[in-house]
């Protein structure tokens, strides 16, 4: 009788750890799948940050940034086709002028800029998933959290 009743108490005591396991298999699952479907991705922030400067901002949430340098891109273009209108009137060369080549330069700048703060910013948003979750790749995230 001591017997059944030892073995009646292992086998419920790992019924219920086994359930407990499954509980926290089923919860580390659900914590994964939702951190993939917040995170960014870094390369297509970038990427859509380059084409049009401002969508990558867009695409990582941060509406602020995103309408400044789509103010600035559109501003910048104006310039550019502005100048180029009126060496058109004046019957110069256009690299000749120098806002031309200013705006030219100063929109390479701002798409390298944009597209650059969409990457990190981008990188910075997962990490803090990562941490909201509890995700840590290895002890460096845990311990240095930028």
């Amino acid at each position: 009788m001591m017997r059944k009743a030892g073995f009646i108490i292992i086998l419920v005591f790992f019924c219920i750890s086994a359930n407990a396991v499954e509980k926290d298999a089923t919860y580390f699952k659900w914590k994964h799948e939702a951190y993939k479907k917040e995170k960014k991705d870094p390369g297509a922030s970038f990427i859509l940050s380059w084409m049009i400067p401002g969508a990558g901002q867009f695409y990582n949430k941060e509406f602020k940034k995103g309408t400044l340098c789509l103010i600035a891109d559109v501003l910048l273009c104006g310039l550019i086709a502005y100048t180029g209108h009126e060496l058109r009137l004046d019957y110069r060369r256009i690299d000749e002028h120098p806002y031309n080549i200013l705006g030219a330069v100063s929109l390479f700048g701002l798409m390298l800029i944009a597209s650059n703060d969409a990457h990190s910013s981008s990188n910075k948003i997962n990490k803090k998933l990562k941490w909201e979750y509890g995700i840590y790749e290895d002890a460096y995230d845990r311990l240095y959290l930028r």
